[in-house]
């Protein structure tokens, strides 16, 4: 039974010790910078010493390597600071980012390796996509010269996936199509028309802050203004009281909206707005108002390199649109449009995750 038992003790210990094997993993350790050409040899040898002792490969060609890890000195106070940060080679972005205080080299002697493990530890992460380990920031110095002090470990990785970048472009361009049901409520005697008509557009947007973004678009759509019985003649007499009207303009619409930009997920991105619009008519059947208010809600879907779009707006005029021809009507305009579109950004806001730092023990 005791032979079993230890057996079975070996075989898992060496199951465990081989699932830890990351000799796959490639690592470039650059020159230490900064300080005194000492203690750049000294934290050279040792982040090396620590690296490999972690069961990483160390490799002397950058462009061969999975990650590199980059150390700087820096004076502060009655110390230094040693900057130790891991970077993606082949993404060109940075990991994770630590600090260590100390004012003789030989303090670092038993906070170097655990800053090193702690930091590394991602690396399998990031190759494996399995869950991020439980960082846990050791108990601070409570010397009187606070040496040996290290800055809280922060897992970068999770702070902002690498798969919503796509939310996060300066510039956005894209186009739609849909549906526009349309009320007509003249002034004067004559009914309420509803009216169905598509409209098409293009639309830009700028990106300015995090939660905001500044739009502008060039919708076409055909209006068509129809009345069954217009109650007066015209104005010149060459139609007759109840007599039908139809007016059929089409129209170019250039809306500047405010959005706000509510990023749920990875996946979505719901945009609520209001803004104003200008209509200019290509032809002289009716004159529309010259300006209106609009609002509305974006809901968007991740789609490959861009952003699946559907959008639900309601438009109002703030004055009354004219027929040309008789000078007969001037009614007031409403506008439902839905409609659906492709959006693609262009210029990160951001290389990949954004670089932070653990606070560290005073």
């Amino acid at each position: 039974m005791k032979k079993l038992l230890c057996v079975t003790i070996c075989f898992f210990s060496a199951v465990l010790v081989f699932s830890q094997n990351r000799a796959d993993t490639t690592i470039f350790v650059e020159p230490v910078t900064g300080g005194s050409r000492a203690d750049q040899s000294f934290f050279e040898e040792n982040v090396k010493m620590e690296v490999s002792a972690a069961g990483y490969t160390i490799i002397d060609d950058l462009l061969d390597a999975i990650y590199s890890v980059s150390s700087s000195l820096a004076p502060e106070d009655d110390g230094n600071v040693l900057s130790i940060t891991l970077s993606s080679v082949r993404e060109g972005r940075e990991l994770v980012a630590q600090e260590l205080f100390y004012t003789r080299v030989e303090e670092s002697y038993e906070q170097l390796p655990f800053l090193v493990w702690q930091m590394m530890a991602n690396a399998p992460f990031l190759v494996s996509e399995a869950p991020p380990p439980v960082v846990i920031a050791p108990p601070s110095d409570t010397s009187e010269n606070n040496s040996g002090r290290i800055a809280n470990i922060v897992n970068l990785v999770n702070a902002v996936p690498d798969d919503d970048s796509w939310k996060h472009k300066w510039i956005y361009l894209g186009g739609k199509i849909g549906l526009s049901p349309r009320l007509y409520s003249p002034s004067g005697d004559d009914f309420d028309v509803w009216t169905f008509t598509g409209e098409a557009g293009v639309d830009a947007g700028i990106h300015v802050v995090n939660f905001l973004t500044i739009q502008t678009e060039a919708i076409f759509s055909l209006d068509n203004a129809e009345f069954s019985s217009l109650k007066a003649a015209s104005a010149d007499g060459t139609v007759a009281a109840g007599a039908k009207g139809k007016y059929t303009t089409p129209l170019f619409t250039i809306p500047f909206l405010v959005k706000g930009v509510i990023k749920p997920g990875t996946s979505y991105l719901v945009e609520p707005y209001g803004g104003i619009y200008t209509t200019i008519a290509l032809t002289e059947d009716s004159k529309p108002s010259p300006l209106g208010w609009c609002a509305g809600l974006d809901f968007g879907i991740k789609s490959g390199a861009g952003i699946l779009v559907f959008d639900m707006r309601f438009n109002m005029d703030l004055l009354n649109n004219t027929t040309v021809k008789d000078k007969r009507v001037e009614y007031q305009r409403y506008v439902i449009s839905v409609t659906a579109g492709f959006r693609t950004g262009f210029m990160n806001r951001r290389q990949g995750v954004n670089r932070l730092r653990g606070a560290r023990f005073n």
